[in-house]
């Protein structure tokens, strides 16, 4: 199996290339599909291996451990959550440059 992640990965990437001159909304739609099953994939391989080894990840989520985080750390927990958040932006940023413009040509799609 580790022999064919490559060619498999190398023919998605030509086959996205190749499918690119008919615009994203059409490529999108033809992988769409694909991607949610693999987001589903790995959720719920996420979710399996966390119930099964450590589902005490889950008290991430609350916001008593964000306050207890942020009182312990001070300055430097917020400059991490800023840090995140520009991560955030940059990411949403740089997609919506990339779907707006064409990229060959640099004209508005």
């Amino acid at each position: 199996m580790s022999d064919a992640v490559i060619p498999i990965t190398c023919f998605i990437l030509v086959c996205l290339f190749a499918l690119q001159h008919y615009g994203t909304h059409r490529v999108g739609f033809l992988f769409a599909p694909i991607v949610l099953a693999w987001l589903l994939c790995i959720s719920t391989l996420g979710l399996y291996n966390i119930f099964k080894w450590n589902p005490h990840v889950y008290k991430a989520l609350s916001p008593y451990y964000m306050f207890k985080f942020l009182k312990k750390t001070r300055i430097s927990g917020w400059m991490s959550l800023g840090g995140i958040l520009l991560c955030i932006t940059g990411k949403y940023r740089k997609f919506i440059y990339i779907v707006k413009y064409n990229i060959l040509d640099g004209t508005p799609a």
